[in-house]
């Protein structure tokens, strides 16, 4: 396997792993840290990965300028948004079914 093959799996895995906590986030999360709303979100990173990924079959002008670009956006949601979504509790209050306040588990 070439290293550009393996390291666009890692970019694809960057994009998924960033859409899923994104899609799984609360709505109230994203107005709590200040930024677009969660399905803004969702729908940013999936159109930037699918751009990035139909950039890798076509050669057009500026396309590493553009593919770099979707590379910033997904590394800055994983970067500084996703930190700031942390300090929230995804169940809002922490106690879901018979958990009574001790922890997420």
């Amino acid at each position: 396997m070439s290293p550009g093959l393996l390291f666009n799996y890692f970019i694809l895995a960057l994009f998924l792993w960033a859409i899923i906590d994104a899609a799984t986030r609360q709505k109230a999360a994203f107005d709590w840290a200040g930024t677009m709303g969660k399905w803004q979100w969702v729908l940013l990173l999936i159109a930037a990965g699918a751009f990035r990924a139909g950039l890798l079959t076509t050669r057009i002008p500026f396309g590493f300028i553009i593919s770099l670009a979707c590379f910033v956006l997904v590394v800055y949601y994983l970067g500084s948004i996703k930190p700031k979504l942390d300090e929230l509790p995804r169940r809002g209050n922490g106690r879901g079914r018979g958990n009574s306040g001790r922890g997420s588990w």
